[in-house]
């Protein structure tokens, strides 16, 4: 069979748009090793039903399946308990203060969720797309390595107020991380709905910033501590000029999880004895990691605090020079 000149244009055109389908344009080819994962944290208000807001931190990775994707999810409607952990706060005492016990550091668990056969690509207009069951989530690349989540549906159906952060990274799982690996100025910016907050509340967003620098090694557990004055402005609103807050950062050893997260438990000392024994916040974090350094987190933020609603947040921080 002969083609003419204009049977070879059609052909052309054909395997262009072959080719320049969705499904063929394959962020999954991003994943090459074995190893390379993606870690992100998302939140969304739903749309069906009583609306409330959800949370997520997620990996996809390389599984018998192709791609899997594993979640945890965080319900605000359920305004889970805390569950404490064995790790335990390390406030510094002010001269002179009476005997004292600090707290134990809380996490929340969540929902475990795993979808096989996950589909990965980049779509027509750029964005990344991830298909999980019956989640699609649509992320953009913007300040690179990172991807913000611009839209998630569920069951075809778009949810509302879609935040969130997701990174290509290597596998974390099995890495033991020091204080060492992390002892920098990482920036960030979260999405935050506080206590007060209802659902059809829109989320705050700023910058906010951790400096592991300033945080010192316990000598007993896997934990940097951080005591300081409370903001001036929370000072003058509660007429505490001593007040202090505490925090605690918890670098949890390899335990076979996929989804191990750090822990990130901080607060006040409302009560002004020098133990950290208050509830406080917790942040669960993912840590990314890129030729060896770990250069970035996502979190959530899952604060059960007053009924019905806990304190959220969908966040991320990182390190300006990439590596």
């Amino acid at each position: 069979m002969r083609f003419n000149k204009r049977m070879l244009v059609a052909l052309r055109l054909a395997l262009c748009s072959i080719w320049m389908h969705p499904d063929n344009v394959r962020a999954q080819d991003e994943l090459k090793g074995p190893d390379d994962v993606i870690y992100f944290s998302a939140g969304w208000r739903t749309v069906t039903g009583t609306r409330q807001n959800i949370l997520q931190l997620g990996t996809v990775f390389h599984c018998d399946q192709g791609l899997c994707l594993e979640v945890k999810e965080y319900d605000a409607a359920k305004n889970t308990p805390r569950v404490y952990t064995p790790y335990v706060h390390e406030m510094d005492k002010r001269p002179n203060s009476k005997p004292c016990t600090n707290g134990p550091i809380a996490e929340e668990l969540g929902d475990r969720h795993t979808y096989k056969n996950v589909k990965l690509y980049h779509a027509n207009d750029g964005t990344m797309v991830l298909e999980a069951g019956r989640l699609v989530y649509h992320w953009r690349s913007s300040e690179p390595p990172a991807y913000n989540l611009i839209s998630i549906s569920d069951a075809n159906k778009e949810q509302e107020q879609p935040v969130g952060f997701a990174y290509f990274s290597t596998d974390t799982t099995n890495r033991k991380i020091s204080a060492a690996d992390i002892t920098y100025y990482y920036y960030g910016e979260i999405y935050h709905k506080d206590a007060n907050a209802t659902v059809q509340s829109d989320w705050y967003h700023h910058p906010s910033i951790i400096n592991f620098l300033r945080f010192h090694k316990s000598k007993t557990q896997p934990l940097l501590s951080l005591t300081e004055a409370a903001n001036y402005r929370v000072k003058d609103v509660e007429k505490r000029p001593l007040l202090r807050s505490h925090n605690s950062f918890v670098l949890v050893p390899p335990n076979g999880d996929r989804l191990r997260t750090l822990l990130h438990g901080y607060g006040h000392d409302w009560n002004l004895n020098s133990c950290f024994e208050e509830l406080g916040h917790v942040k669960m974090l993912l840590p990314v990691e890129a030729k060896g350094q770990i250069f970035a987190f996502v979190y959530v933020e899952y604060s059960p605090d007053l009924d019905p609603t806990p304190m959220l947040s969908v966040g991320r921080y990182f390190r300006k020079l990439a590596p």
